[in-house]
């Protein structure tokens, strides 16, 4: 029995072992890595969300699953290509526009249609 169980440990170590990346993998990461850290020190650049994968409570999931199904999206993953979300990253500013998915805490009186998350201001 001890054997059975040593074998299995052992087969069990090698499956999970992952091998290294070579050298000319870790060479074209490392240039890919320099090509961005180069574009955001020089430019301003926007980011535009695709998808959205929100991290809900039962309740939120429960409502958001109810509303969503309908448009083929999940409380787990939302389809934002239908929606202007972006980030703009810049050396003298930061705008950005995000819907928000989660739960209410607060507020804000009736007919506040503010209900995603909107910054513009100084990094």
């Amino acid at each position: 029995m001890k054997h059975i169980t040593i074998a299995i440990l052992v087969v069990l170590t090698l499956i999970g072992c992952k091998s290294n990346l070579n050298s000319a993998e870790i060479a074209q990461q490392n240039q890919q890595l320099e090509q961005i850290a180069v574009k955001v020190k020089q430019d301003d650049f926007q980011i535009v969300m695709n998808t959205a994968y929100p991290l809900a409570t039962n309740a939120v999931t429960n409502v958001l699953n109810g509303i969503l199904i309908p448009n083929g999206d999940s409380a787990n993953r939302i389809d934002l290509s239908d929606r202007d979300d972006y980030i703009e990253l810049g050396n003298k500013s930061v705008k950005g526009e995000l819907s928000y998915y989660g739960e209410r805490r607060i507020s804000s009186g009736y007919g506040n249609q503010d209900t995603g998350i909107e910054f513009n201001g100084i990094p």
